[in-house]
């Protein structure tokens, strides 16, 4: 909805993921780490766009630094988990 408010589309692909063929717990949370890091990363360059582009609209950048937060979270849940098992 925040994105076509500022008339943008959003893109519906889904990106494959790489299958290892690894199917232990240890090595399934440690693939979905890897792809939590890939993706905070996207959204720390989106958050960079939103502050270069368009730094006048703090809803928007309130909504990014939420994806930033959530995927941070789910990076410190996972970690956790890893140093636990």
């Amino acid at each position: 909805e925040k994105m076509t408010a500022h008339g943008l589309h959003p893109e519906m692909r889904v990106h494959p993921i790489v299958e290892t063929g690894k199917h232990s717990v240890l090595d399934v949370l440690a693939e979905a780490l890897e792809y939590e890091r890939a993706g905070l990363e996207e959204y720390k360059a989106t958050l960079k766009l939103v502050l270069a582009d368009r730094p006048d609209d703090p809803a928007l950048e309130d909504w990014v630094r939420g994806f930033v937060s959530a995927e941070t979270e789910h990076l410190e849940d996972a970690a956790k988990m890893l140093r636990t098992m």
